[in-house]
């Protein structure tokens, strides 16, 4: 699939291009979601808004950052919103830690992955604060930056930096017991966990049906940048008032003119008044 190509199309309002990029990427939006959310139903009803949000805002989607990254942020924003409703403080900013994240969590990938450690990591991650564990997926599983996962969710770089930090410290006592976590080892099980979640058998269709009321305008080819836009409307105004200037001096003229004009003309009749009172008294 050439990504960049149908993306342009998808920008122009093509549903055909929609459509193809949501098959393309629905399973990695379920499986995004589910893994933040820990829930099929939620998960199912996130990956669709996802889908909305991205077709409704991509031609914003900024160049450079592929449109997996840009489904990444959506699902996180989603998921967000959901986990709001059900508790408003889940997303409150950390204060007083490290603004990086911590350099133990990094490194080989060598763990045992199967069907079994992956659903033990689950309940893991489920019991850990919503923040902690959305911020966790996106940096082990997502390779996002510590700026990355401040962005999708919308919190400063040191709480992402340390939501990731306690998440991970919480889950090498909860989940690899002693051995020693690294989030290359947790973005490993993560990753072959994809292969034990499957989307519901509606999910397809209800995409589908979703894209196809999406309403996009087409996006020009060339978009004027904010400097120019900002030239054109200072123009726009600074003629609007000439013109204006000009009309109240055409108004206040053309009133002066009458005012001249009502007295010459009474200065005319008291000329000829006089005249011919004149006239009658020599007569």
């Amino acid at each position: 699939m050439d990504e960049a190509k149908i993306i342009k199309k998808a920008k122009e309002g093509n549903k055909k291009a929609m459509i193809s990029l949501f098959e393309e990427f629905k399973d990695e939006a379920f499986y995004l979601c589910y893994i933040m959310l820990q829930d099929e139903n939620e998960a199912q009803k996130a990956a669709l808004l996802t889908f909305d949000a991205l077709f409704a805002n991509i031609a914003d989607l900024k160049n450079g950052k592929t449109l997996g990254y840009a489904l990444a942020v959506q699902a996180a924003r989603q998921c967000r919103k959901l986990l709001m409703k059900k508790n408003p403080g889940a997303f409150k900013q950390i204060k007083g830690e490290k603004s990086e994240i911590c350099e133990d969590f990094k490194g080989s990938d060598n763990v045992d992955i199967n069907e079994q450690t992956f659903k033990k990591l689950c309940v893991a991650l489920s019991g850990l604060p919503e923040m902690h564990r959305i911020a966790c997926v996106l940096f082990c599983y997502a390779d996002f930056k510590a700026s990355d996962i401040a962005y999708a969710i919308k919190i400063s770089e040191n709480s992402s930096a340390a939501a990731v930090n306690r998440c991970c410290e919480t889950l090498k006592k909860t989940f690899f017991g002693s051995e020693k976590l690294t989030c290359a080892q947790l973005g490993a099980v993560l990753k072959k966990g994809r292969e034990f979640v499957l989307a519901p058998a509606d999910y397809t269709g209800m995409g589908k049906a979703l894209i196809g009321n999406i309403r996009i305008e087409a996006i020009p080819e060339k978009k004027k940048d904010k400097k120019t836009a900002i030239i054109i409307t200072a123009s726009v105004v600074a003629a609007v008032a000439l013109i204006t200037i000009i009309a109240l001096l055409l108004i206040k003229n053309s009133g002066a003119a009458g005012t001249t004009d009502a007295g010459n003309a009474d200065t005319t009749a008291a000329v000829t008044e006089t005249v011919t009172d004149a006239d009658t008294a020599n007569s």
